[in-house]
């Protein structure tokens, strides 16, 4: 994946993250399928679940790469900060 395809990921998930809640499926979001099948590997299904994660317990999943792992560290901060901001 090329950086510019990376980008305008991001910047469609962080789109998608203005309306969704904790409750929020991961497949309902716009993320890579190789990552998305890492996940649910690994039982982590919604938002919430991904909330719940440490960010050293991402780097351990098998099959997450570096490009993986800063789209969900970006996921997880854009979500914070749109629940700030919703408050």
């Amino acid at each position: 994946m090329t950086k510019f395809e990376l980008k305008a990921l991001e910047l469609e998930v962080k789109k998608e993250l203005l309306t969704r809640d904790k409750n929020t499926n991961l497949s309902d979001l716009n993320i890579d399928a190789r990552l998305l099948s890492a996940l649910v590997r690994v039982n982590i299904l919604t938002l919430e679940d991904l909330m719940n994660r440490s960010n050293e317990d991402l780097t351990t999943i098998r099959n997450i790469g570096k490009s993986g792992l800063v789209q969900l560290l970006e996921l997880k901060n854009n979500f914070i900060i749109n629940q700030l901001k919703n408050k």
